[in-house]
């Protein structure tokens, strides 16, 4: 028997009504990634994770093509038997260069600015044409 049973069908309407989470980052998507003028902003769900208790770190590990941005916590609440973590790994597929990692957390979210160089200009060579005689292969 819950504590809820008193309510009987009213119990119901809460369930089916009120019970909705609407956000761009859920559970079985944990992340979104924008593109912005420093580079990409990725937003990770990190809802019941101390800050205290989270590290965000970028590996490049051995055989990948692209660094993984990892985002690895858990916070332990002894008293009611609870314990949360998170431990993510996000394959970066970035051409650009990174130049920075940066992080904050906030509302149960944890924002993270990857930082990349700016590609240089495309550079265009003409060739010139030689004759047969003039090449050294």
């Amino acid at each position: 028997m819950s504590l809820f049973d008193d309510f009987g069908d009213l119990n119901q309407f809460f369930n089916q009504a009120w019970n909705q989470f609407t956000r761009p980052v859920k559970d079985m998507q944990p992340f979104n990634c924008y593109a912005c003028d420093k580079g990409y902003i990725i937003v990770v769900n990190t809802l019941g994770i101390d800050k205290k208790n989270l590290s965000v770190t970028l590996e490049n590990e051995k055989g990948r093509a692209y660094p993984v941005l990892k985002i690895v916590g858990e916070t332990d609440l002894e008293k009611i038997n609870f314990k949360n973590k998170v431990n993510l790994g996000i394959s970066l597929k970035i051409d650009q260069d990174i130049k920075g990692l940066s992080y904050k957390c906030e509302n149960g979210l944890t924002t993270i600015l990857v930082e990349t160089k700016k590609p240089e200009a495309a550079k265009i060579i003409n060739a010139k044409m030689v004759d047969d005689n003039s090449l050294d292969w």
